[in-house]
Protein backbone atom coordinates (compact mmCIF):
# COMPACT_ATOMS: atom_id res chain seq x y z
CA UNK A 1 0.00 0.00 0.00
CA UNK A 2 1.35 3.40 -0.93
CA UNK A 3 1.93 5.93 1.82
CA UNK A 4 -0.60 8.74 1.79
CA UNK A 5 0.69 12.28 2.21
CA UNK A 6 -1.53 14.62 4.18
CA UNK A 7 -1.41 18.38 3.73
CA UNK A 8 -1.85 21.11 6.36
CA UNK A 9 -5.47 21.50 7.44
CA UNK A 10 -6.60 18.26 5.83
CA UNK A 11 -8.88 16.05 7.91
CA UNK A 12 -7.50 12.69 8.93
CA UNK A 13 -10.51 10.42 8.68
CA UNK A 14 -11.26 7.32 10.71
CA UNK A 15 -11.06 5.31 7.48
CA UNK A 16 -7.55 6.59 6.72
CA UNK A 17 -6.42 5.95 10.28
CA UNK A 18 -7.83 2.42 10.36
CA UNK A 19 -6.37 1.57 6.96
CA UNK A 20 -2.85 2.72 7.81
CA UNK A 21 -2.85 1.22 11.31
CA UNK A 22 -4.09 -2.11 9.94
CA UNK A 23 -1.36 -2.27 7.28
CA UNK A 24 1.85 -1.51 9.16
CA UNK A 25 4.11 -2.88 11.82
CA UNK A 26 4.35 -6.02 13.91
CA UNK A 27 1.36 -8.06 15.06
CA UNK A 28 1.48 -9.83 18.42
CA UNK A 29 1.02 -13.61 18.12
CA UNK A 30 2.03 -15.33 21.37
CA UNK A 31 4.10 -15.27 24.55
CA UNK A 32 5.72 -18.28 26.22
CA UNK A 33 7.36 -17.96 29.65
CA UNK A 34 9.47 -20.27 31.78
CA UNK A 35 10.34 -19.69 35.43
CA UNK A 36 13.17 -20.76 37.70
CA UNK A 37 11.24 -23.70 39.08
CA UNK A 38 11.41 -26.02 37.40
CA UNK A 39 14.37 -24.89 35.30
CA UNK A 40 14.30 -26.06 31.69
CA UNK A 41 16.82 -26.95 29.00
CA UNK A 42 14.49 -25.68 26.27
CA UNK A 43 11.49 -23.54 25.45
CA UNK A 44 9.04 -24.97 22.91
CA UNK A 45 6.83 -22.46 21.08
CA UNK A 46 4.06 -24.17 19.11
CA UNK A 47 1.49 -22.96 16.58
CA UNK A 48 3.03 -19.51 16.11
CA UNK A 49 3.85 -19.63 12.36
CA UNK A 50 1.10 -19.69 9.74
CA UNK A 51 0.31 -18.51 6.24
CA UNK A 52 -1.01 -15.23 7.68
CA UNK A 53 2.52 -13.76 7.78
CA UNK A 54 5.64 -14.50 5.74
CA UNK A 55 8.19 -13.23 8.29
CA UNK A 56 8.40 -13.11 12.07
CA UNK A 57 10.20 -11.23 14.85
CA UNK A 58 11.04 -13.18 18.00
CA UNK A 59 11.88 -11.34 21.22
CA UNK A 60 13.58 -13.17 24.09
CA UNK A 61 13.66 -11.19 27.33
CA UNK A 62 14.76 -11.95 30.87
CA UNK A 63 16.87 -14.97 29.85
CA UNK A 64 18.86 -16.25 32.82
CA UNK A 65 20.91 -19.42 32.55
CA UNK A 66 22.49 -21.63 35.18
CA UNK A 67 25.96 -21.47 33.61
CA UNK A 68 28.02 -18.68 32.09
CA UNK A 69 29.02 -18.41 28.42
CA UNK A 70 25.86 -19.89 26.95
CA UNK A 71 24.77 -20.17 23.31
CA UNK A 72 21.14 -19.56 22.37
CA UNK A 73 20.14 -22.14 19.75
CA UNK A 74 17.09 -22.24 17.46
CA UNK A 75 15.60 -25.49 16.17
CA UNK A 76 12.80 -25.30 13.61
CA UNK A 77 10.09 -27.90 14.33
CA UNK A 78 11.88 -31.20 14.89
CA UNK A 79 14.39 -30.73 12.05
CA UNK A 80 17.98 -31.69 12.90
CA UNK A 81 19.69 -31.41 9.49
CA UNK A 82 20.09 -28.81 6.76
CA UNK A 83 21.21 -25.87 8.93
CA UNK A 84 23.72 -23.59 7.21
CA UNK A 85 25.05 -20.55 9.04
CA UNK A 86 27.80 -18.02 9.34
CA UNK A 87 28.44 -15.42 11.97
CA UNK A 88 30.91 -12.72 12.88
CA UNK A 89 31.69 -11.28 16.28
CA UNK A 90 34.20 -9.08 18.03
CA UNK A 91 35.18 -8.14 21.55
CA UNK A 92 34.58 -4.47 22.39
CA UNK A 93 38.21 -4.19 23.49
CA UNK A 94 39.59 -5.52 20.20
CA UNK A 95 39.29 -4.70 16.52
CA UNK A 96 39.84 -8.36 15.59
CA UNK A 97 36.88 -9.83 13.70
CA UNK A 98 36.17 -13.47 14.53
CA UNK A 99 33.91 -15.78 12.58
CA UNK A 100 32.11 -19.08 12.71
CA UNK A 101 30.38 -21.20 10.10
CA UNK A 102 28.23 -24.33 9.94
CA UNK A 103 27.88 -26.15 6.62
CA UNK A 104 25.07 -28.59 7.48
CA UNK A 105 27.15 -29.69 10.46
CA UNK A 106 24.85 -28.68 13.32
CA UNK A 107 21.31 -29.66 14.33
CA UNK A 108 20.33 -26.01 14.99
CA UNK A 109 21.16 -22.38 14.28
CA UNK A 110 23.19 -20.52 16.87
CA UNK A 111 21.25 -17.29 17.28
CA UNK A 112 23.40 -15.58 19.88
CA UNK A 113 26.24 -15.90 22.33
CA UNK A 114 24.71 -15.05 25.71
CA UNK A 115 27.90 -14.60 27.80
CA UNK A 116 27.11 -14.42 31.51
CA UNK A 117 23.35 -14.51 31.89
CA UNK A 118 23.76 -16.45 35.12
CA UNK A 119 24.04 -13.10 36.92
CA UNK A 120 22.17 -10.62 34.70
CA UNK A 121 19.19 -11.30 32.42
CA UNK A 122 19.82 -11.24 28.68
CA UNK A 123 17.53 -10.05 25.87
CA UNK A 124 17.62 -10.42 22.08
CA UNK A 125 15.36 -9.91 19.07
CA UNK A 126 15.89 -11.89 15.89
CA UNK A 127 14.03 -12.60 12.66
CA UNK A 128 12.78 -15.84 11.13
CA UNK A 129 11.95 -15.44 7.46
CA UNK A 130 9.46 -17.61 5.53
CA UNK A 131 9.07 -20.40 8.13
CA UNK A 132 5.60 -21.39 6.92
CA UNK A 133 6.29 -21.07 3.19
CA UNK A 134 7.26 -24.09 1.09
CA UNK A 135 10.85 -22.91 0.55
CA UNK A 136 14.03 -22.33 2.57
CA UNK A 137 13.57 -20.77 5.98
CA UNK A 138 16.07 -18.07 6.93
CA UNK A 139 17.27 -16.64 10.24
CA UNK A 140 19.09 -13.40 10.96
CA UNK A 141 20.20 -11.98 14.27
CA UNK A 142 22.39 -9.26 15.65
CA UNK A 143 23.36 -9.36 19.29
CA UNK A 144 25.38 -7.66 21.99
CA UNK A 145 26.55 -8.81 25.41
CA UNK A 146 28.69 -7.17 28.07
CA UNK A 147 31.91 -7.85 26.15
CA UNK A 148 30.94 -8.96 22.62
CA UNK A 149 28.80 -7.98 19.65
CA UNK A 150 27.98 -10.00 16.56
CA UNK A 151 25.67 -11.07 13.75
CA UNK A 152 24.48 -14.51 12.66
CA UNK A 153 22.66 -15.48 9.46
CA UNK A 154 21.53 -18.81 8.13
CA UNK A 155 19.27 -20.90 5.91
CA UNK A 156 17.51 -24.18 6.55
CA UNK A 157 17.84 -26.15 3.33
CA UNK A 158 14.41 -27.75 2.95
CA UNK A 159 10.87 -26.76 1.97
CA UNK A 160 9.14 -27.75 5.22
CA UNK A 161 6.35 -25.44 6.37
CA UNK A 162 7.01 -24.92 10.07
CA UNK A 163 4.43 -23.97 12.69
CA UNK A 164 6.74 -23.76 15.71
CA UNK A 165 10.28 -23.81 17.09
CA UNK A 166 12.42 -24.67 20.09
CA UNK A 167 15.04 -22.51 21.81
CA UNK A 168 17.87 -24.12 23.78
CA UNK A 169 20.43 -22.29 25.88
CA UNK A 170 23.50 -24.47 26.15
CA UNK A 171 26.62 -23.60 28.11
CA UNK A 172 30.17 -24.78 27.66
CA UNK A 173 30.42 -28.55 27.54
CA UNK A 174 26.70 -28.86 26.71
CA UNK A 175 25.55 -28.18 30.27
CA UNK A 176 23.13 -25.80 31.91
CA UNK A 177 19.48 -24.85 32.06
CA UNK A 178 17.36 -21.77 31.45
CA UNK A 179 16.14 -20.45 34.77
CA UNK A 180 13.85 -17.81 33.29
CA UNK A 181 12.86 -16.38 29.92
CA UNK A 182 9.95 -14.84 28.07
CA UNK A 183 9.65 -15.51 24.33
CA UNK A 184 7.27 -13.29 22.36
CA UNK A 185 6.47 -13.88 18.69
CA UNK A 186 5.27 -11.17 16.29
CA UNK A 187 4.21 -11.47 12.68
CA UNK A 188 5.44 -8.86 10.20
CA UNK A 189 2.26 -7.46 8.75
CA UNK A 190 1.86 -7.62 4.99
CA UNK A 191 0.85 -4.32 3.40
Amino acid sequence: MAVKTFSTGEVLTASDTNTYLANAGLVYISTTTIAASPASTSIVVSNCFSSTYDNYRIDVTGLKCSVANTSLRLIMGSTTTGYYQNGYYTNYASSTLNGNAANNSLAYWEVSFVEDSSTAPYSISFDVLAPNLANRTRMRSSWATGAYTGVNNGILDNSTQYTGFTLNAVGGGGTGTMNSATVTVYGVRKA
